[in-house]
């Protein structure tokens, strides 16, 4: 089989990758549906709406989706609009995404901060949703909100001391609820007292900062989602040269490892070819001269090895 054919062949599943893997798909289906509670998720869609949901995200789509009435759109935009505004408020530290815990139910005291393991992984989960949002309602207010996490991207691209790599989070190493989470996050570290053996100290630009490290790839393909669907639907010249500057450093820092996720303390782990893929498909968007010959050659390897009707593990 000659490389044009097999590049064709394999363009049905490259179209798939262009905002990410479909793990990242069906991540972020299960978020919106987890984050709504089951009573009030039966108010607002029909059982036979519900059914296709979950299908697609347990891959067994069967039915035909019925449109949303317009009662059940205004019911849903009102939920989101909810999530949302919390989301800026309780969940936001630097840009960056993070699960709270309070110190009793009146929630105004935060004394540690959870799932950071997977920081970067909402972060991107949650510029996908700003993307698809600003791109139906043109509202300013969500260009701000992009920007302040492209901020926070730039810190956990930064913050290592090794351009480009994705650290799980950074924050503020004298933040008293941070400082109760890493402190421990990898198991204590006997040598740096204070410090789990998976948390390290900002560098040279971010000494203020602690990151978490030992990146895996869901944190990459997340990531990637977020950023490819921001420079889709946003159409800020500033946004979208961000975004071009982000994945330019992940890919270089990619390329610079021989595909490997290494954060400099020893603990690394290979990026697979279809994971390789969906991130040089981004790139070659943002940035073609430079990453769109080095795409073409990893989708046609992509290609040999896929079995017909498989798709590789991401």
């Amino acid at each position: 089989m000659n490389e044009d054919l097999r590049t064709k062949k394999a363009m049905p599943l490259l179209k798939r990758l262009r905002t990410g893997n479909r793990r990242g798909w069906a991540s972020l289906l299960g978020i919106l549906l987890l984050a709504c509670r089951p009573a009030v998720v039966r108010a607002e869609l029909t059982r036979r709406q519900q059914e296709v949901l979950v299908g697609i995200l347990t891959e067994r789509y069967t039915q035909r989706w019925t449109d949303l009435s317009t009662n059940q759109l205004a019911q849903l935009r009102a939920k989101a609009d909810a999530y949302l505004e919390g989301c800026r408020k309780d969940h936001q530290r630097g840009g960056l995404i993070a699960s709270l815990r309070y110190a009793d139910t009146n929630r105004t005291e935060v004394i540690r901060y959870e799932a950071l393991e997977d920081g970067a992984a909402q972060t991107g989960f949650y510029l996908t949703a700003l993307s698809f949002r600003l791109a139906v309602q043109r509202d300013l207010k969500n260009t701000a909100d992009i920007r302040r996490v492209l901020d926070g991207i730039e810190v956990l691209l930064g913050v290592s001391g090794r351009p480009g790599y994705v650290a799980r989070f950074a924050g503020r190493a004298n933040d008293p609820a941070y400082k109760a989470f890493y402190q421990d996050f990898g198991g204590p570290d006997p040598s740096r007292p204070g410090m789990g053996r998976l948390a390290h100290k900002g560098g040279t630009n971010h000494t203020d900062y602690v990151w978490l490290g030992s990146s895996d790839r869901d944190q990459y393909a997340a990531l990637n989602l977020g950023l490819s669907t921001a420079y889709e639907l946003v159409r800020d010249p500033q946004i979208r040269a961000r975004v071009t500057t982000h994945v330019t450093l992940i890919l270089r820092r990619l390329i610079a490892d021989d595909w490997r996720l290494n954060d400099g303390h020893g603990n690394q782990s290979f990026v697979t070819p279809l994971l390789a893929t969906a991130l040089l498909r981004t790139g070659a968007t943002v940035s073609p001269r430079e990453f769109q010959a080095l795409y073409e050659t990893k989708a046609r390897h992509l290609a040999e090895i896929m079995r017909p009707g498989e798709l590789p593990q991401p």
